[in-house]
């Protein structure tokens, strides 16, 4: 299992703006839903609203706990917020082919999703989810795609526009100017990597993203 190092410079990629509207597209295959036997990746720009749509839908799903070698921060928990891990033993992890994908981040800190604890996720009686960046879940599909028993979905988020976009990243009061058209240099060519997906939706309100999941999924 080969797992590809994405260089992530977005500041020369380009995307087209996009409009509004909700379901653009669905081509997820009804057999895949049957049991609950999948892993949903979601994916979208930052500041899209995957959270706020995917919260309050998280009693229906395992959710995938990520490797990272990062210090654990006060109120995180090993195992539930990460699995706190060495860069010795991550690294040890990538040799032996454990990490579907995985990103050395800054200051050389690792993050990265094992296949087991996929395997572990999808044992009980709902689905697995993963939010993951674009490269992420393209190494998923990539490294999963001959594995007889984990199904895969993948759902794009697009923004209502790139103006509502840059509006949120600008709402949080968290990041330089600079910062954020960087960020939104990164959404353009996330957008651009959209139609990898099974689905994308599209949605100005979190109430209308997990309208659409519902229905995509067949969720009551």
């Amino acid at each position: 299992m080969q797992v590809q190092k994405i260089n992530n410079d977005y500041s020369n990629r380009i995307s087209n703006p996009v409009t509004f509207g909700q379901i653009l597209r669905n081509d997820i295959p009804a057999k895949v839903l049957e049991n609950n036997k999948y892993l949903l990746l979601i994916g979208g720009p930052s500041g899209v609203g995957k959270n706020s749509v995917m919260d309050p839908l998280m009693n229906l799903f395992n959710r995938i706990v990520t490797h990272t070698t990062r210090a654990k921060r006060e109120g995180e928990i090993d195992g539930v917020s990460y699995f706190f891990t060495t860069v010795d033993k991550f690294r040890e992890g990538i040799k032996n082919n454990e990490f579907v994908e995985y990103i050395e981040g800054f200051s050389g800190k690792y993050y990265g999703t094992k296949k087991e604890t996929i395997k572990t996720a999808l044992n009980g009686e709902k689905p697995a989810l993963a939010i993951v960046d674009v490269d992420g879940a393209k190494n998923i599909r990539k490294n999963l795609k001959n594995d007889p028993f984990i199904k895969v979905i993948s759902i794009f988020f697009q923004p209502p526009s790139f103006k509502v976009l840059k509006a949120r990243l600008e709402r949080r009061g968290t990041e330089t100017s600079k910062a954020i058209q960087e960020r939104l240099a990164k959404s353009a060519y996330e957008i651009s990597q959209a139609k990898h997906y099974d689905a994308e939706i599209k949605f100005d309100t979190p109430e209308e993203g997990i309208k659409d999941i519902k229905k995509l999924l067949k969720l009551n």
